[in-house]
């Protein structure tokens, strides 16, 4: 919390932050960290499709399905992104 503290402005210490609330088992607090990520930073797909993993690994798979979706229209080059939407169209 200290990193995004001394530097607001920085995505990659918000996703540190998120990933270390899940490991702490606070899943809850990470997911409000990304969400805020994703509103504060809109053009960045990473906080998307970190909350697309939280949300698969909760078993929330319409809401998977919509981070991967939204990550997608933030990066729509980006064949990594492409390619697990393809995998997540093709496991419904």
């Amino acid at each position: 919390r200290r990193a995004v503290e001394l530097e607001p402005a920085a995505a990659p210490s918000r996703i540190n932050l998120a990933r270390a609330l899940v490991d702490a088992g606070a899943q809850g607090d990470a997911e409000e960290v990304l969400r805020q990520a994703a509103a504060d930073f809109p053009n960045d797909p990473v906080p998307l499709q970190e909350l697309h993993a939280l949300a698969r690994r909760s078993g929330r798979d319409e809401d998977a399905l919509a981070y991967l979706t939204a990550a997608v229209e933030r990066a729509p080059t980006d064949t990594d992104l492409l390619v697990a939407l393809g995998h997540e169209h093709g496991s419904r």
